[in-house]
């Protein structure tokens, strides 16, 4: 493009679209080369969002253009709604921009910054796994523990997004709470564990998270698992001697099958055997994708227990 600023100023007030792409999708500010226009198209992208031009050249640019910004005030928040009243160290950290993030806590970012949500920063890269960042905020002493409106700390955050990179980092932070409850009591393993999200769920379980832990209603991690058929987390934590998943499959509408729940069951309930022959009890076929009632199986298991006898599942 032709880097005439009086050119470019002109077709800005005659209502060029700034912010349309090419058949390469680059916008006129990917193709700027001169710094006093890529200055301009900043500030007047910035006035269209809503937002100061230091939150959009750290969210859309890079750290060069940024710097044309650096005497703006870098904990002004943005007036934007959609923004929820960010820094632009929230959005350095949401885009995962290490340098940016750096630059801007070298000039005096708040790395604590609280959003209308009472989101910090670290918040921001917890839920985006943004480990760079992260461990950048956690080296400045942003804070670990620091919750947000639901009372969810960035650990709880990363758990329930199964940001296993994120959760590490977190884990291992000195000082960090690993079963801090939230405004339900929930902790992070709770969020985890309802989420499906195995991996983190090992990790958490590995760090010694408390597995017995209840939320306000009294529910375990294995019983927010077990509600919403989480199998894969059913299985490894009914391997830790848990078996109280019954009576939230009876409740639960969703249909497994029995090879989905032979881990489950054959973990926490010894009585139940393979076609195998293995354990007393009622007999799963080896090979069983036949999609069984819930309430049916347990219903099964149930006459196994009151009867003494083997039953045998479809």
């Amino acid at each position: 493009m032709y880097n005439y600023l009086n050119l470019v100023e002109k077709l800005i007030e005659k209502g060029a679209k700034i912010k349309a792409g090419n058949n390469d999708q680059k916008t006129p500010l990917d193709l700027a080369d001169k710094v006093e226009i890529k200055k301009l198209l900043v500030e007047k992208l910035a006035e269209l969002d809503g937002v100061t031009p230091l939150h959009y050249a750290t969210e859309y640019s890079s750290l060069n253009v940024v710097k044309l910004f650096a005497s703006e005030d870098v904990n002004a928040r943005a007036e934007n709604p959609v923004y929820n009243e960010v820094t632009p160290l929230h959005l350095a950290a949401k885009k995962g921009k290490a340098d940016i993030a750096e630059f801007l806590v070298s000039k005096g970012a708040e790395v604590n910054a609280a959003d209308i949500r009472n989101w910090t920063p670290l918040h921001y890269a917890a839920n985006e796994n943004k480990l760079e960042v992260a461990q950048l905020l956690v080296s400045k002493g942003a804070d670990v523990n620091a919750k947000n409106k639901r009372g969810w700390t960035p650990l709880h955050v990363a758990a329930e997004k199964g940001n296993l990179n994120v959760t590490e980092l977190l884990v291992g932070s000195n000082g960090t709470q690993i079963d801090a409850v939230s405004n339900t009591k929930s902790t992070p393993l709770h969020l985890a564990a309802e989420a499906g999200k195995l991996e983190v769920v090992e990790l958490l379980v590995g760090k010694e998270a408390n597995v017995n832990a209840v939320n306000k209603n009294r529910k375990t991690p294995l019983d927010l698992a077990c509600k919403k058929n989480q199998t894969a987390v059913v299985n490894f934590l009914s391997a830790l001697g848990h078996t109280r998943c019954e009576v939230h499959i009876i409740d639960s509408s969703a249909q497994m099958t029995a090879r989905d729940l032979i881990g489950y069951k054959v973990h926490g309930h010894p009585e139940i055997q393979h076609s195998s022959g293995q354990n007393g009890g009622v007999v799963l076929p080896e090979v069983n994708s036949t999609v069984v009632d819930n309430a049916t199986m347990l219903l099964e298991l149930i006459a196994r227990k009151l009867t003494g006898k083997k039953t045998h599942l479809l």
